[in-house]
Order: C-alpha cells, then sequence, then structure tokens
C-alpha cells in the first residue's frame, strides 16, 4: 500500500484502507489477509463505518484550474461491497489560496470558509452539519432526510484587515521554517 491516510473496521471486523497514493480501498481480513481492491478516484478525506455495515466516505474533488482553488465536498455511502455509492450531500468550497514565499510556494486554507462536519449515528444513519449555514441534517439509515436544524448562531462579520492577518500569519510561519 502506498500512502495510507484513512483506515477503519467494518461492521463485518475487516479493516478497510483508503490508499492515497493509488486513489483505492484496500480492503483486509481482521488476520491482515487480503481480500480486495477497489478503485476510487475522489480524495477521501475520512471515512466512517456504520452498524449497517455501510462505509460513509468524505470525497474531495478539487478544481485545480482556478485560483482560488475550488473544491466538492461530498459525503458517500458506500454498500459492504464497496460497488456502490450513493451521494448523501455535498458542498462546493473555495478552499485554498496560494502564498509565494521567500523560498518556496505555500497553499492555504482561506479562512472562515464553508466546511462540512458529520458523523455515523448509532442507527446507521448520518448527520450533516454546514458550518457558516449553520445548518444541521439528519438522515436515517434509508438516507431519507428525517430532521433539519437551522442553529441560530450568526458568523461573525469579517473585514479585510481579518483576512490580511490570518494570511500574514502563514508568511511568518513559512520564513521560520525555512530559517530552521
Amino acid at each position: 500500500m502506498g500512502n495510507s491516510w484513512v483506515m477503519v473496521v467494518d461492521a463485518q471486523d475487516r479493516f478497510i484502507v483508503w490508499d492515497m497514493r493509488y486513489k483505492r480501498f484496500t480492503v483486509l481480513d481482521n488476520d491482515g489477509t487480503y481480500l480486495d481492491t477497489v478503485s476510487y478516484q475522489p480524495i477521501v478525506q475520512a471515512m466512517q463505518a456504520s452498524v449497517t455495515g455501510h462505509l460513509y466516505v468524505e470525497a474531495h474533488e478539487s478544481d485545480l484550474t482556478q485560483r482560488p482553488w475550488r473544491t466538492l465536498v461530498r459525503l458517500v455511502r458506500f454498500d459492504s461491497s464497496l460497488q456502490t455509492a450513493v451521494a448523501i450531500d455535498s458542498l462546493q468550497v473555495v478552499d485554498s489560496q496560494i502564498l509565494p514565499s521567500e523560498k518556496s510556494m505555500i497553499t492555504v486554507t482561506l479562512p472562515y470558509t464553508e466546511e462540512m462536519a458529520w458523523a455515523a449515528t448509532p442507527d446507521g444513519g448520518v448527520v450533516v452539519g454546514q458550518t457558516q449555514s449553520h445548518r444541521l441534517r439528519r438522515y436515517s439509515p434509508d438516507l431519507e432526510l428525517v430532521q433539519e436544524l437551522e442553529l441560530g448562531a450568526q458568523p461573525v462579520p469579517l473585514d479585510e484587515a481579518d483576512h490580511e492577518r490570518y494570511l500574514a500569519s502563514f508568511r511568518t510561519e513559512d520564513q521560520a521554517f525555512l530559517a530552521l
């Protein structure tokens, strides 16, 4: 396996490993015996097995032709064979900016961009939240929307000075790193 970033143990007691380098899932039995490999093109940032035998995956697909970069973040549920996937929720994110520095270029996440947070529920469903809209959606194990909450919090207004301070902190950290 290449750069394995994410691993879960599923309801069948199998190890499912996301292999970043080769963009694939590798499935191993609980004793480490190889069972299967399944290709998957998006980048997997997180995954969680559910009690129903499904695998929830947060997949990212970036468009690197635009500046700042845009990423489609999608929450997907696979069946236990990893052959069938159903998209549950998605979010388009403008998420990074390249900052030139003295000796390199660094990529930083833009401040206060919309993000998706999610978790499998004890019954095998999933809850999905979005940070800027302050919205929570709860899906049943059958992926029916059973609850949607609008949280009352208002985003704190940011101005250009806030944005510049945030980006300046990365330039300072980069200079300190390069001095080592």
